[in-house]
């Protein structure tokens, strides 16, 4: 048996804390503490980073991640220091990477993004098939009379029972879709095989995205991939494409959509139909009488009136609470009943943070925009638009899971680039 380096432990250990995050589970810190604490301690490390100026070129992922971090420290200055913690300890990530990616950049690009990419798919995979099988034993042995079937499976009892809500493992969703699809005309992906396991992971994601309902999700993907083909076209699209094949794949999705909405069950049809409103009666507390877009209109109206009274620096850590009297005072009962967030990345850092966060946060997703066309990277560009628009009616950056997908994956994907362009994978024909 050879023996194991320490490089090789690095490299899957990396991988594992990639794993974690994709489960869903709400410790998702932990592993990539682990990794830290092998990667920070090591005075080699360091010392080889200052000599070879590791940073030179990468400076537009290190300082802006670190730069939305330190602001977060901030509000220490006036804001409740619990609450400040708490805050903290969801967007560590912001502040570790930076550090991980100055000191081991280099391996990183050498692991490739396959290995990466792997890791989460893995992760993702092992847990949605978890959740359908737990999610089945609950239809077939717990199920309510006035539940069919398919409404009990797939609605009403199909969670996720490692702690994902559908709108963050989208993410994770979206971004393997955009991958599998990508890899389908990437030269590199030349050989049948790979092509074939693109194929069935691409569908496998598909089939996820569609049951976790994650609408505004499916939104920035429908938005994304054509600015991405479009900006990238020499990079995907090295030959030209036969005219009848997109033809087939316009006619296959179109018939796989019209399926979807003619046998899904009545709670996904009806929720993918819904129409666009913007009457909603702030007055009541019925979940009935708000569709999702509703909700977030009333919930960024409550926004608005808490930023008239907000100074220009937000209300760092209390911006929940002050939320929430905004609620009150407007007189939106389930909002304050229900205690919702902003539901909007951009609201959620105004309020927080007021204009200097909001900036902050846009330097962070402008620079990695930014960093993918310098170096002609589709997919990373592809991950970040999605992210950005996604974000429109999430709090992806106060939420852990989506801290974990900025913070880390999009880091990781943009080091980890060039690594992944090499051929030697598939050098076996």
């Amino acid at each position: 048996m050879k023996n194991i380096s320490f490089e090789t432990v690095r490299k899957y250990l990396m991988g594992l804390a990639v794993f974690w995050i994709a489960t869903g589970e709400r410790l998702g810190n932990i592993p990539l503490v682990v990794f830290a604490a092998i990667v920070l301690f090591d005075v080699r490390l360091w010392k080889d980073a200052f000599q070879t100026k590791r940073l030179q070129g990468r400076e537009l992922l290190f300082f802006p991640s670190l730069l939305l971090f330190l602001h977060s420290l901030s509000y220490y200055l006036f804001s409740d220091p619990v609450e400040v913690g708490s805050l903290i300890q969801v967007r560590a990530a912001f502040g570790l990477i930076p550090l991980i990616i100055f000191l081991l950049a280099d391996r990183i690009q050498g692991w490739g993004r396959t290995f990466l990419l792997n890791s989460l798919f893995s992760g993702l995979l092992i847990t949605a098939l978890y959740g359908f099988g737990l999610a089945w034993w609950r239809a077939a042995h717990r199920i309510e009379p006035s539940f069919s079937f398919s409404d009990y499976f797939f609605y009403d009892r199909y969670s996720f029972p490692l702690g994902w809500h559908p709108a963050y493992m989208s993410l994770f969703a979206g971004l393997l879709m955009m991958w599998f699809a990508m890899e389908r005309f990437l030269p590199s992906a030349a050989r049948s095989v790979f092509k074939l396991r693109a194929g069935l992971g691409l569908l496998f994601c598909a089939a996820l995205f569609f049951i976790l309902q994650g609408r505004m999700n499916w939104i920035a993907l429908m938005l994304s991939l054509p600015v991405v083909f479009f900006t990238f076209k020499k990079e995907l699209m090295p030959t030209a494409i036969s005219p009848k094949l997109w033809l087939a794949s316009g006619i296959g999705f179109a018939l796989s959509v019209g399926l979807f909405m003619w046998k899904a069950p009545d709670s996904i049809r009806t929720r993918w139909s819904q129409g666009i409103s913007t009457e909603y009666n702030l007055a009541s507390a019925d979940i009935e009488d708000f569709s999702g877009f509703t909700i977030r209109l009333a919930e960024w109206e409550g926004v608005r009136h808490a930023l008239a009274r907000a100074p220009f620096y937000g209300y760092g850590a209390d911006a929940q609470r002050e939320l929430e009297k905004s609620y009150a005072e407007i007189g939106f009962v389930l909002g304050q009943k229900n205690r919702y967030n902003a539901h909007s990345m951009y609201y959620q850092s105004l309020l927080a943070g007021g204009w200097i966060g909001l900036v902050v946060l846009l330097f962070f997703v402008g620079s990695l925009l930014v960093y993918a066309l310098q170096n002609r990277d589709p997919l990373l560009f592809a991950a970040v638009l999605f992210f950005a628009l996604s974000g429109l009616t999430e709090s992806l950056a106060d939420r852990q899971k989506g801290v974990l997908f900025a913070a880390v994956i999009l880091p990781l994907l943009a080091v980890s680039f060039e690594g992944d362009r090499s051929p030697k994978r598939h050098k076996k024909s």
